[in-house]
């Protein structure tokens, strides 16, 4: 939730309206780039139609949706033990340090050099002998006079991540003498760093090399995919290429990579189809901003139809029943997703105050719903919007208002005031 602790209604409100720029009128396609436009659509709705048609015709034999790793849940913990065990030469997929050497070519760690007389060691969840702090990944040789530190990110406060990078560049440079690199991963799409550090501390960081900011979706899958190619056991190769579907499935909305290739296939068959794809493609936050405009209204419009009262902030509707004083209905967008739920004030930092409230929404609305200081009972309702359809599907066929707002009347229904906690 980390924008949403800093970023609470307080700090909304009094917030300027500014004086949005006039849009400049779109171009017209011609009549011809229309005709080019709807048969490359038509080549494309052909194409998932045959692949689909494929997938019915031997899908006993092939089982196309099949995934085995459906079955267990890979979150931020399991991927990095997985990773482990990839860049540990001595681990059972037999491919010695293939991915070891990959990995530290692609993410430009050539710093870390070793021979074959070099022992390597890598360790999970290393204890560097300080309030039980753990090291997610550490890859060092001999007797750690060379290493690099990979730590994956988890639910931490920026306080919490601060200290914690800090705490293990101070272990990294004691044990090996100033030879070490730590990378932090982050499970976002695109990797930004970490805001917490001072520039002064980055700066020197990026100089020293001795840094580095990869995310899921912008580096490390595609790795995971990599490792695939280069595998030669058939039994590794597939559980790459499973894994990498799931982590793309999950941190990057991508459901059908078969799909995706076929339509690459067709974008790069002729200099147009791939002008129409640029086309499309510039079109889409166009496309998305009319949708949340649309979305707002939608909201504007429970108002009139629950008899609630309603402003506009932050180009969102904040809805606020008649008989309640600290407490609205609203959402937000946040990290790619969309969440949406009760918000207040001022910061709460109390979550047994809101206990009530969120065991009764998880109760009646289907689950799901969760305590931030900001917002006391929030409820993801997409995740990864900008690469995946449903979201702005919802809002042209009305689900997301609808489940908006029987969120709202489950509210209403229950409680006549916002005085949860009295």
């Amino acid at each position: 939730m980390g924008k949403r602790h800093k970023q609470g209604k307080k700090q909304e409100q009094g917030k300027k309206q500014e004086k949005k720029p006039a849009r400049k009128p779109t171009k017209r396609p011609t009549k011809r780039e229309d005709g080019d436009i709807i048969k490359f659509y038509a080549e494309a709705d052909s194409r998932i139609k045959k692949l689909e048609e494929e997938r019915r015709r031997h899908g006993r034999k092939s089982a196309p949706w099949f995934n085995a790793i459906d079955f267990w849940e890979v979150d931020e913990r399991k991927v990095a033990q997985i990773l482990a065990f990839l860049l540990d030469p001595n681990e059972s997929h037999e491919q010695g340090d293939r991915y070891l050497r990959h990995f530290i070519r692609k993410f430009g760690l050539e710093s870390f050099f070793y021979n074959r007389r070099d022992k390597l060691y890598v360790k999970q969840n290393l204890p560097t002998n300080e309030e039980e702090r753990l090291i997610d990944i550490v890859v060092y040789k001999n007797s750690f006079e060379q290493a690099f530190a990979i730590v994956n990110e988890t639910d931490m406060s920026k306080r919490e991540l601060q200290r914690e990078l800090e705490h293990y560049s101070s272990y990294l440079w004691n044990r090996t003498g100033d030879d070490y690199s730590l990378i932090y991963i982050s499970a976002k799409e695109q990797a930004d760093a970490p805001k917490t550090l001072s520039k002064e501390d980055i700066r020197e960081l990026e100089r020293s090399k001795k840094f580095k900011y990869l995310a899921y979706g912008e580096h490390l899958i595609d790795c995971f995919g990599e490792f695939a190619e280069m595998t030669e056991s058939e039994r590794v190769k597939l559980f790459l290429k499973d894994l990498e579907k799931i982590m793309r499935k999950k941190y990057m909305g991508e459901r059908d990579m078969e799909a995706k290739d076929s339509m690459v296939d067709l974008i790069n068959k002729s200099q147009k189809n791939l002008e129409i794809s640029f086309l499309v493609s510039n079109s889409l936050p166009e496309v998305k901003r009319k949708l949340k405009e649309r979305f707002n209204g939608q909201m504007e419009s429970l108002r009139k139809e629950l008899n609630l009262d309603a402003k506009q902030e932050s180009d969102r509707v904040w809805l606020k029943p008649k008989g309640w004083k600290y407490h609205y209905f609203s959402y937000a967008y946040e990290d790619g997703h969309v969440f949406y739920g009760m918000t207040q004030d001022k910061k709460e930092v109390n979550k047994k105050k809101f206990d009530t409230v969120v065991s009764y929404l998880n109760e009646h609305g289907k689950g799901g719903f969760k305590y931030s200081e900001w917002w006391p009972a929030y409820k993801y309702m997409y995740r990864n919007i900008d690469n995946n359809p449903d979201f702005w599907k919802a809002i042209r066929n009305g689900k997301a208002k609808a489940e908006i707002k029987r969120f709202i009347e489950l509210m209403i229904e229950k409680y006549e005031t916002d005085l949860f906690y009295e």
